[in-house]
């Protein structure tokens, strides 16, 4: 590189573009093949070259790196990809290197000012050109280039992950094959290799592109049906680990919840509804498609649902919805299933920026931000089509951090030194401790409902700003609760007790629904969707929700019991199940008055409860009440055996930064 020359300036930042191409094209490419070995589902976002330049993903990241992370992540980079179907392959590569570029030539941008700064040092000191030659500038720009790459292999390779050998042999090839062609070929040589390899690489990438842009097209973009704005808006609100004997509105003495008990005054309140399950994932994935776990089928971490099961948003977007989700959690990953029928799925924003953040960043605040800015870009659009926003707030779920005044808001007097952090795998909270540390922890957890009941008014006040809020269906719930050692275990995903899978509901939507209504009978998660799309008005597709369940299990729509005399109404009977990955199989069925719990294993425990006289399900009656204990026990075995070969499921193989996200939450050892 000859400093002395005129036009050295521009000839090595046109170098330095050259180079970071080349290098983008063969990274890309190098990061493909790792997740092709790793994983059979993967987005664009999943490249390794996103975490290495935002940091690795247990380190924490601030709010304008999440902001970053989120501009840069288009719609289609968080789409899922089959990795082991070739066209679908053929898109996941043409949109890598596409990112890749853009990120690289971002990269060469901010470096463009110090390369034009070395190349003015080399002119006022034209010995050091002898040192700095155009093939030894080529090669150190693309390796510079590739570094962030190289340092996730190595970082993969050291953690025993061998799917990065292939990457690493990529990467390392691709380096000792330019070095040694760079300088056979010599300086001029070097310059006329680089621009053959970018034509190459860009006209391949071009190429690629184009048949991915049709094949895109094709696949996620089908016509859909002309809007009815007549229709009103939907707002669905799953809270995380929302427990709701804590909600002022239920009976808790604590006023944790004033908009909760807001939407409960001007709409409906379902006293009793219960989930299927006590863990994030397969409660959520019932929650959207109106199957239960036994149906459905994921019931483990390696574990999705298949393209051919049918959504809630698939349901609404077809009946002309626009639909966008918010999501602030892994288990609300993409990977799982959950993008289907939505046109914007941010699951990356909050969900991705690091395991870490996943139990102490405080997210109301980002979801809020995220779902202005999209009601935003609705409005001044014109409001084309009514909306259905899937929104889960994770505050909620442990560590119970809340942040001031809300963590002492409960316990203002408290001296000791227990806290919520480091909740799920830490040793302070636990069996059997100071019952006044205990106190403290539960005043932390109503803490996090306060805060988290406050960011959802502001999103509440955002539709009411708009003028929307009356014709919106907002529906609040949640997916599970947590256990304070009520049976000696703390957290969730453990047992089925009513701490655990008795969860809110409270539905909003003036002109269809009375003011102040309480339904007494009990409901489960499995009726929210159909009631959401009778309330929209839409018509419920005859494949969608349970097919396997007999008439009086099926999914309910809800407003009769709404509407009508819910005393004249039936209660509706609930099955439960913790399988997977739990230690012991456990499911349940539960009556408005009883609960019978059974071990799925040979010789297993069996547990029976009399909800009236005794709802702290402390004295177990099996054996004792046989008018009760029977009938519960054939109900359950004819619920499974009816969900005997149905199932949704298929498998996925996560990626091991989706496990560090899930084991600093203590699910995955």
């Amino acid at each position: 590189m000859d400093g002395r020359r005129p036009g050295a300036d521009s000839h090595a930042v046109a170098a330095l573009f050259l180079a970071g191409s080349a290098a983008a094209v063969l990274v890309a490419l190098a990061n493909v093949a790792a997740l092709v070995a790793a994983v059979d589902v993967a987005c664009v976002r999943d490249l390794e070259v996103f975490f290495a330049i935002l940091g690795p993903p247990g380190e924490p990241r601030t709010e304008l790196t999440g902001r970053f992370f989120a501009w840069i992540v288009p719609t289609m980079l968080r789409w899922p990809f089959e990795l082991q179907v070739f066209g679908s392959l053929l898109v996941f590569t043409a949109l890598s290197i596409a990112a890749t570029l853009v990120i690289f030539w971002c990269a060469a941008l901010l470096l463009a000012p110090v390369v034009v700064g070395g190349v003015r040092l080399l002119r006022r000191n034209p010995r050091l050109t002898e040192w700095v030659p155009a093939s030894a500038y080529l090669l150190t720009v693309f390796v510079g280039f590739s570094f962030p790459a190289i340092l996730g292999v190595i970082h993969g390779v050291l953690r025993g992950d061998g799917s990065r050998l292939i990457a690493a042999a990529a990467v390392a090839a691709t380096v000792l094959i330019w070095g040694a062609l760079l300088w056979l070929l010599g300086q001029r040589g070097g310059i006329r290799f680089v621009r053959a390899c970018l034509v190459a690489g860009l006209t391949v990438a071009g190429l690629t592109w184009s048949a991915a842009g049709i094949t895109a097209a094709l696949g996620y973009r089908r016509a859909q049906p002309a809007a009815d704005r007549t229709r009103p808006n939907v707002l669905l609100v799953s809270i995380d680990s929302l427990r709701s004997d804590h909600l002022h509105s239920y009976g808790y003495a604590r006023p944790t919840s004033p908009t909760i008990d807001r939407l409960a005054s001007e709409g409906v309140l379902f006293r009793t509804v219960v989930s299927p399950t006590s863990w994030t994932l397969p409660a959520h994935l019932t929650l959207l498609t109106a199957l239960p776990p036994e149906e459905h089928g994921v019931v483990a971490d390696g574990m999705r649902m298949r393209k051919d099961a049918l959504f809630l948003t698939e349901v609404l977007w077809r009946a002309g919805y626009t639909t966008a989700g918010f999501v602030s959690a892994p288990y609300l990953d993409a990977v799982y299933g959950f993008s289907q029928g939505f046109d914007h799925y941010d699951d990356y924003t909050i969900a991705q920026i690091s395991h870490d953040a996943s139990e102490h960043m405080i997210t109301s605040p980002t979801l809020l931000r995220m779902v202005s800015e999209w009601l935003d870009h609705w409005n001044h659009d014109g409001r084309q089509r009514p909306f259905f926003i899937f929104l889960h707030m994770w505050d909620v779920h442990y560590d119970y951090t809340p942040p001031a005044p809300y963590d002492r808001m409960f316990d203002p007097g408290y001296k000791g030194t227990v806290t919520g952090e480091n909740y799920a795998l830490g040793n302070q909270v636990h069996l059997g401790m100071d019952p006044r540390d205990l106190q403290h922890v539960i005043a932390l957890y109503d803490g996090e409902i306060r805060f988290t009941d406050l960011y959802l008014g502001y999103v509440l006040d955002r539709l009411k700003a708009l003028g929307i809020l009356d014709n919106t269906v907002v529906a609040v719930t949640a997916d599970h609760g947590d256990e304070f050692f009520e049976h000696g275990r703390k957290g969730h995903k453990k047992a089925l007790y009513d701490e655990s899978i008795l969860v809110p509901l409270v539905i909003r939507f003036p002109g269809k629904i009375p003011a102040g209504k309480v339904v007494d009978p009990q409901v489960r998660l499995l009726d929210v969707a159909p009631t959401i799309l009778a309330l929209a008005g839409v018509p419920k597709p005859p494949e969608f929700g349970s097919a396997v369940a007999a008439p009086r299990n099926a999914p309910r729509d809800l407003t009769a019991w709404i509407i009508d005399d819910p005393a004249t109404l039936p209660s509706l009977t609930a099955f439960s199940d913790l399988v997977g990955d739990a230690p012991v199989p456990i499911a349940a069925v539960r009556t408005q008055a009883f609960k019978f719990i059974q071990e799925r294993r040979d010789g297993g425990k069996e547990e029976l409860y009399n909800l009236a006289t005794d709802p702290g399900e402390h004295a177990n009656l099996v054996g004792v009440d046989r008018y009760a204990d029977t009938p519960l026990r054939q109900d359950l075995a004819n619920w499974h055996d009816a969900c005997l070969g149905h199932s949704y499921a298929e498998k996925v193989a996560l990626s091991e930064a989706h496990k560090e996200r899930l084991r600093a939450l203590g699910y995955v050892q």
